[in-house]
């Protein structure tokens, strides 16, 4: 999901006009992943082109933050955190609980990206980063080997592989990945106006989401040789290399998964029959987000969301693209005949445009992640039953009442 490797790189060289001489410290600090190292030093210049006031801010930048792990290290030590931030909008409601964001009020942006970047970025109607990049979903990557044509069903996705000797990887135990256990069967959740877990989990819909569960637990259990429950990148890798894996649930890995096996593909979440009849694997469509730390020093923090703004500008996103592939948030780039042909970007559309994938707006806390991660492992315990549950409407009892989720009326 996000890249976590910890090499240090500075872009501070005066050679390369990134830094000025005689400042005693940075103008500016920003956080990003490894990844994205000779894209900023191109991004940075081009910041310092845009504006004589610019040219000769020293602009220090480390590239060893992942964009999940961000939050955690702005949490640990605000002072010492960057003044620019790349971060998971799963993270943004706790640093704005926390008061360690600022509130970044661009109207002219929103105006560019959809109603969902806007939203993932967003608390009660403030926005509180730049959503500029869109493509941060997992999605189904399958060996076209296996499978002549995408595959529309999970069922005979593991009957295939089942045949033919093959892993199907789909790790029911991570909360990133596990929601369709409930959204398979109209369940829902949302973040309410006091900040608490809301779900509608109760009365029928939780009848239909029991049946989902029955269904997730008797299709593994059936599959348990064939079905890895896990998300580990590498051994993913490994096996589409060596044409042991038919298919799998992954973030955009595909580089990665082709540098090894060039007959690849992805395509959109399957069906699964819930009660008998077809119903929708669905996934998150989350945001990576340009924040800016909340600082004392009002001219800093100003001088932050600027070089925010450029950095999640339609230009920037396009190198962005042209660089790393990685999909853009602005709208009119995402309509142009290259970035729709990009494989991730263009799966993803697809699931949005059939109204398949749901907004990633929750806590990092474990009111979420916890809950769902036990729920996975009740399902993937290879037991019949439920463990100290009698079945699996008190499984959704305990899940409910595990954090203390809001439940509809």
């Amino acid at each position: 999901m996000f890249n976590k490797k910890a090499s240090l790189f500075v872009l501070a060289l005066a050679a390369t006009g990134l830094a000025s001489c005689g400042n005693s410290g940075p103008d500016l600090t920003y956080w990003c992943p490894n990844g994205d190292n000779d894209l900023m030093e191109q991004l940075v210049a081009d910041f310092k082109a845009s504006n004589a006031e610019y040219s000769k801010l020293n602009i220090k930048v480390s590239a060893n933050y992942g964009e999940g792990d961000t939050y955690a290290a702005l949490h640990k030590d605000l002072d010492a955190a960057a003044d620019v931030i790349l971060m998971a909008d799963n993270n943004i409601r706790d640093g704005v609980k926390a008061d360690e964001l600022a509130q970044i009020d661009d109207a002219a942006f929103k105006k560019t990206v959809s109603e969902g970047a806007v939203a993932a970025t967003s608390i009660d109607g403030k926005m509180y980063g730049y959503a500029y990049r869109a493509d941060n979903s997992p999605m189904p990557i399958y060996s076209t080997e296996t499978f002549a044509k995408e595959p529309t069903s999970f069922e005979e996705i593991l009957k295939v592989a089942k045949e033919k000797g093959q892993k199907v990887y789909f790790d029911l135990g991570n909360g990133w990945y596990n929601p369709t256990l409930l959204w398979s069967g109209g369940g829902e959740f949302t973040i309410n106006a006091k900040g608490e877990l809301e779900t509608n989990l109760s009365g029928d819909v939780k009848a239909k989401v029991a049946k989902s569960l029955e269904a997730y637990k008797a299709l593994y259990n059936s599959y348990k040789d064939t079905w890895v429950s896990s998300s580990d990148n590498a051994k993913i890798e490994a096996d589409f290399k060596d044409k042991k894996c038919a298919y799998a649930f992954l973030w955009n890995d595909l580089s990665a998964i082709q540098a090894g096996n060039a007959k690849v593909a992805v395509g959109m979440w399957p069906t699964i029959k819930v009660d008998g009849k077809d119903a929708n694997m669905d996934c998150f469509a989350s945001y990576k987000a340009i924040v800016c730390k909340n600082g004392k020093d009002s001219k800093r923090v100003e001088l932050a969301k600027k070089f925010a703004a450029f950095l999640a500008s339609k230009n920037s996103q396009k190198k962005r693209f042209d660089a790393l592939q990685h999909g853009p948030s602005n709208l009119e780039l995402l309509a142009s005949k290259d970035i729709q042909a990009a494989p991730f970007i263009a799966a993803i559309g697809r699931m949005e445009e059939a109204k398949r994938t749901h907004g990633q707006a929750l806590s990092t806390t474990g009111d979420f992640w916890d809950p769902m991660a036990n729920l996975g492992g009740l399902i993937t315990n290879g037991k019949e039953t439920w463990g100290d549950y009698a079945d699996a409407g008190k499984v959704i009892d305990a899940l409910v009442k595990n954090k203390g989720w809001s439940v509809k009326a």
